[in-house]
């Protein structure tokens, strides 16, 4: 299992405000920078509509967002990762 970096374990909240939040996972010894957008974090992870509650529940299901942020960059390495919903279909809770 990858070594988690969300910049000092918390994700980037400067990057809020453009319907997401920023993380980055530590892939083969390198910091992946990744995102996870605002409608996979509230249909999938019932997030509201705040920041502070994307914050919280990325914090909460950090191990399973970081997984599959994980896979899908071991999938296609050199694009950017932005989980959405679509990412998640299928993956176990």
């Amino acid at each position: 299992m990858p070594d988690r970096h969300v910049q000092g374990s918390r994700p980037n909240r400067r990057n809020t405000s453009i319907g997401g939040l920023s993380f980055a996972v530590e892939v083969d010894g390198e910091n992946i920078p990744m995102r996870i957008s605002e409608a996979a974090l509230r249909t999938i992870f019932a997030a509201g509509r705040s920041p502070s509650t994307w914050l919280q529940a990325y914090r909460q299901h950090a191990h399973r967002i970081d997984a599959r942020a994980v896979a899908v960059h071991r999938l296609v390495p050199d694009r950017p990762v932005c989980l959405d919903i679509a990412d998640f279909a299928g993956v176990p809770a």
